[in-house]
């Protein structure tokens, strides 16, 4: 049996997490304070306060108002920035496709329905067409940045290039899902089953 390869997290993979904890506490308790995030993480006062500060200096979080002094300088709280980034999500169905597009809280700007067609990547294409078409009605690129996309889709999925193994149809094997989207839309793509993906939103939004 050959031996297995693990990696230990780096710095870089520690700091990756921190960042994503924190901003979830943020997103989940807004507004809050830096020691109210002190508390809620665990985390000590100077790792919040630098994460704070690179999440600021990347506009991914914004101060607000003071709270009340409890003996040192007043606590300033602070909130996600809704428009920093937006993100699409597909839900690749047997019968029926939708696609919504939510801000950086979660708020969902946009949702469509439209059938799923049996000619998988002339029907990927066509729906890239419907989306891109939308955002441009919707003058959606001219307020906000669209960072990446996720798909699900509910079939058995290489997540190493984004393509899916079984069809929905007989013209469904092996079809270039993440490949489709990155070069009609110029963002990462991320594909994933979708009921694994049900299970992270689940985690992430409770």
């Amino acid at each position: 049996m050959p031996d297995l390869a693990f990696q230990s997290l780096g710095t870089r993979d520690v700091r990756i997490v921190n960042e994503l904890r924190l901003l979830n506490v943020i997103r989940q308790r807004q507004p809050i304070s830096r020691i109210q995030i002190s508390k809620l993480t665990g985390m000590n006062a100077s790792t919040v306060t630098m994460i704070v500060k690179r999440l600021l200096a990347h506009e991914m979080i914004s101060e607000g108002s003071t709270g009340h002094s409890t003996g040192g300088r007043r606590p300033t709280f602070l909130a996600i920035n809704p428009d920093k980034m937006s993100v699409l999500g597909v839900d690749l169905g047997v019968w029926q496709t939708s696609y919504t597009v939510s801000d950086f809280n979660g708020r969902q700007v946009m949702w469509r329905m439209l059938p799923t067609a049996a000619e998988s990547e002339d029907f990927l294409h066509q729906l890239c067409d419907d989306i891109l078409k939308q955002l441009a009605e919707t003058r959606f690129s001219q307020e906000r940045v669209l960072s990446a996309v996720g798909v699900s889709v509910p079939e058995l999925v290489d997540v190493q290039d984004g393509s899916m193994l079984l069809g929905l149809e007989q013209g469904w094997v092996k079809v270039r899902v993440g490949q489709i989207f990155e070069e009609r839309l110029g963002v990462p793509t991320f594909v994933e089953n979708d009921a694994r993906a049900a299970a992270l939103g689940e985690i992430w939004l409770g």
